[in-house]
């Protein structure tokens, strides 16, 4: 765009900025030159920044070019073939370290067994609440460091339960050389009972430890049963109030129930 011109309002003629009759029609422009002026120069920057914007637009179509080509790149070399192989191993270590807690317990409750009945010959009733309590102790600390599935948890608590007792049967049928199985429905039921103690007490330790976590964690609820019959603008109950009470209510619940079961099933025998 001429700068020493400007174009005639009237007759769209081009003047020199010093003229203040047009040449062509004549007409007067000392009242309108200083605002066809302005608008000229306005004109001019908005066509500068036009310019300015579509370089920039270039450059971040290149920045997002390259942005795209090394989010390519990435997935392969790191993300992938770094990144996947240790969440992979990481969830391996997770139930080899549960399994190694699992044997570990068994063989503490063996040896205590051993030791406190046939070195120390302590009441029963005590050797009941020792081998309650330190699969409570286990179950606590493991899921502390190797969170598993409660279905797991469960699986392995029982099979801790009956395994222990089983080898318990062995150690007393090896040292009082009596029969390694019971031999009536007395001391079956008693032999299950122990089992179911043990068993209970390593569940209770997932339970107390799950509900540790639940207590800390930032999407804690409490209580409210009312939301459990509130329902949505259709008439229908709200499924995930529900939902978070009842695990709410679970995860308070539970330990109570299972440590309960625990000690009851443990000292059953002295309390008739």
């Amino acid at each position: 765009m001429k700068t020493d011109v400007f174009t005639c309002p009237f007759c769209c003629f081009e003047v020199p900025q010093q003229a203040v009759v047009c040449g062509h029609c004549a007409r007067d422009l000392v009242g309108l030159k200083p605002l066809i002026l302005e608008l000229n120069r306005l004109s001019e920057e908005v066509a500068l920044q036009r310019s300015e914007i579509l370089d920039l637009k270039e450059s971040v179509s290149a920045v997002k070019a390259s942005l795209a080509m090394n989010e390519v790149c990435l997935p392969q070399t790191i993300g992938e073939h770094a990144a996947t192989p240790s969440n992979g191993n990481a969830g391996v270590v997770k139930y080899f370290f549960f399994l190694g807690a699992i044997f570990l317990c068994l063989a503490t409750l063996i040896f205590s067994h051993w030791l406190l009945l046939f070195v120390y010959d302590v009441s029963p009733i005590v050797l009941r609440l020792v081998t309650v309590s330190l699969p409570l102790i286990f179950g606590f600390f493991t899921l502390s460091f190797a969170r598993v599935h409660w279905v797991i948890n469960f699986v392995g608590s029982t099979f801790l339960g009956v395994f222990s007792v089983l080898c318990m049967l062995y150690v007393t049928s090896a040292i009082d050389g009596v029969s390694f199985l019971p031999e009536t429905a007395r001391d079956w039921r008693e032999a299950s009972e122990y089992a179911l103690s043990i068993c209970a007490g390593f569940f209770t330790g997932y339970w107390i430890e799950n509900w540790r976590h639940f207590q800390q964690s930032s999407s804690r609820r409490k209580i409210n049963l009312s939301l459990l019959l509130e329902k949505d603008s259709k008439g229908q109950f709200k499924i995930t109030g529900i939902s978070e009470q009842v695990q709410t209510i679970a995860a308070l619940i539970a330990p109570v129930v299972s440590a309960g079961t625990a000690v009851y099933s443990g000292l059953k025998i002295f309390i008739g």
